[in-house]
């Protein structure tokens, strides 16, 4: 096999917990050891994370870390000392933290999985989810605060004789943590007041710890304003390293599996910070298997990742996908964590060349009209003088809690909108006859602040274009509509404003996806993904093997895409099996929607 000089990217965690107080569930409270260390934690979540073998522990999470208003940004200073006297506070999420867990608790955490700790923190501006936008911490405050950041890494690295070195092993940890990473923002605008304040954190960490990796951002999504002026600020300042998130539907991951193949290799390092695909299935978890296979391909700039979030406590939770759901009583591992343990345990030192042959790629339908829908949550919304294609529609009066559904045929929709009740928005859909594929027009979504241009795959979906900032949807304010579809080509003008054009992706998506590493241990490690309904039989040739040998196979069957839920645990685990591997040549069977990996060899 042809051997490239990347090593692999390396597997971690991201500690960003969903709404709850997860802090406190996390928490098994013990008596302090004699050396005042203090061993906290749940021996089954503990565990649990300690089986996914991570290289480092991102924390506290992403729009935590910055929180919602200046005096709202999450400072180390406050989460140390004894836990008694913690203040807690709210977040950005609009839950309650404890504070029972703070910076040293995770460090020791990271202490306890044998991980280097990532600590995030705010770049000087507050996140942008705020009223009135970003806020910038003031000039005449920022020394201070550069000076808090420089703390934090020497209460995490310096010697006892330090000033917070000596606070550390105060708590009871005269050794230094071992920091390497730092993050610095999380999803921001992008504009020149985050650049000033980026720029002066970034110098300042740069000169007094060169060794540790500082980390920039490239806002909420992996395009857009923000990621580009990310781009250009990171290479601008010759930051080693970006962040880039990636929360998209699993038809996106499969059409983007080539998409750090593109990415300039003499710039920057990526660090993939938050990523999943939607939902909490099969589907999910295959194509983030998939989309792990291209990033490890690609680790000589792809040389972080971690899944995002990590935790979510069942009954308390806003987001979805999480890796790990748990109660009081139970741990429930989700079908992405055992997709992340598998590919732990394959994770190798160089990137093989693999080829795959025998697999269909499945083609993308172009955008299409031949249906229409009409939805406006929270809200209800008189739809007139409706035209698909020239040809009218009836009038259609639409409530929160329903859906139309209208049969037409055209490339141009043209309707007028009156919301007559409520407080949000509409939505406008369309899509083939089919209807795999859908495409909506938001007005007012994100609490009537924006207007979105999405697609739907599977039920299923992602921003495209957007958000862009709007005034809002007014009750009896009509809103003029028209949307034109050319090709893969999106049209979208609100008022006769021209508020999107958006160039669709029709990349094929595969139904098998195959990656090989090798590991230290001199062997050959495998991954299949099958995104195919029936069963097959992959007939592995492995160049320069001879002989014959056990090969160990794991497989994580799911049989259906649809397979598993939020907040339970999978309904499957993998299975290791043995096969044979004769002349250097075996025969590994490779159920419909299942990740299956293969060792061969040490």
């Amino acid at each position: 096999m042809d051997l490239t000089s990347a090593a692999t990217t390396r597997a971690a965690l991201t500690l960003e917990v969903s709404e709850g107080a997860v802090d406190v569930d996390l928490v098994e409270l013990r008596p302090v050891d004699p050396q005042g260390r203090a061993r906290l934690f749940r021996p089954d979540l503990v565990e649990t994370l300690r089986a996914l073998r991570p290289a480092f522990v991102r924390f506290p999470g992403g729009c935590v870390a910055h929180g919602y208003g200046l005096d709202n940004i999450y400072h180390w200073k406050r989460t140390i000392g004894p836990r008694e006297h913690r203040v807690p506070m709210p977040n950005t999420w609009g839950y309650h933290q404890s504070m029972a867990i703070g910076y040293h608790e995770y460090f020791l955490l990271c202490e306890e999985l044998g991980a280097t700790p990532m600590p995030v923190v705010a770049a000087g501006v507050c996140c942008q989810n705020v009223p009135g936008g970003p806020q910038a911490i003031p000039q005449q405050r920022m020394p201070q605060y550069v000076q808090d950041v420089l703390d934090l890494v020497e209460y995490a690295n310096g010697g006892p004789e330090t000033r917070w070195g000596a606070v550390r092993a105060a708590a009871g940890h005269p050794e230094p943590f071992g920091l390497r990473y730092l993050g610095l923002g999380n999803e921001d605008v992008v504009d020149a007041q985050f650049a000033d304040r980026f720029g002066q954190l970034f110098e300042a960490v740069r000169k007094a710890y060169p060794d540790v990796t500082v980390i920039g951002t490239l806002g909420p999504k992996p395009y857009g304003p923000d990621y580009d002026a990310g781009w250009e600020l990171a290479r601008r300042l010759a930051v080693p390293m970006v962040d880039e998130h990636s929360y998209r539907s699993p038809r996106w991951l499969l059409q983007h599996l080539d998409r750090f193949n593109h990415y300039d290799r003499s710039g920057p390092a990526v660090y993939l910070g938050e990523w999943a695909a939607h939902t909490s299935t099969m589907r999910s978890a295959l194509a983030e298997a998939a989309y792990m296979t291209a990033v490890e391909r690609n680790s000589d700039v792809v040389r972080l990742s971690s899944y995002a979030p990590l935790l979510a406590r069942v009954g308390s939770t806003q987001w979805l996908p999480d890796l790990v759901y748990f109660t009081d009583d139970e741990v429930r591992p989700s079908p992405s964590y055992h997709v992340q343990r598998m590919m732990a345990q394959v994770r190798g030192e160089q990137v093989l060349g693999c080829a795959v042959s025998g697999h269909t790629d499945r083609p993308q339908a172009p955008p299409a009209m031949q249906r229409v829908t009409f939805r406006s949550p929270g809200a209800t919304t008189r739809f007139t003088a409706i035209r698909v294609g020239g040809t009218a529609h009836p009038d259609q009066l639409v409530g929160p809690e329903d859906t139309v559904t209208l049969a037409a045929d055209g490339s141009e929709l043209e309707l007028v909108a009156t919301r007559t009740d409520g407080a949000e928005g509409f939505v406008v859909g369309f899509s083939g006859a089919v209807g795999e594929t859908v495409h909506e027009f938001q007005v007012g979504g994100w609490r009537n602040e924006s207007l979105i241009l999405a697609r739907r795959d599977d039920g299923i979906g992602n921003e495209v274009d957007g958000p862009h900032p709007f005034g809002g949807v007014r009750t009896d304010e009509p809103l003029h509509v028209r949307v034109t579809v050319d090709g893969a080509r999106i049209r979208v003008w609100l008022d006769d404003a021209l508020v999107h054009d958006h160039e669709d992706d029709l990349c094929p998506w595969p139904d098998l996806v195959a990656g090989a590493t090798s590991g230290r241990d001199g062997g050959t490690h495998v991954t299949l993904v099958s995104l195919a309904d029936e069963d097959r039989t992959a007939h592995l040739v492995v160049d320069g093997a001879s002989g014959t040998g056990p090969v160990v196979v794991t497989t994580l069957a799911g049989g259906a895409p649809d397979v598993g839920r939020p907040f339970e645990a999978s309904p499957v685990e993998p299975v290791a099996t043995a096969a044979e591997l004769t002349d250097g040549r075996a025969a590994i069977p490779v159920p419909a929607w299942s990740l299956v990996t293969v060792r061969v060899g040490a």
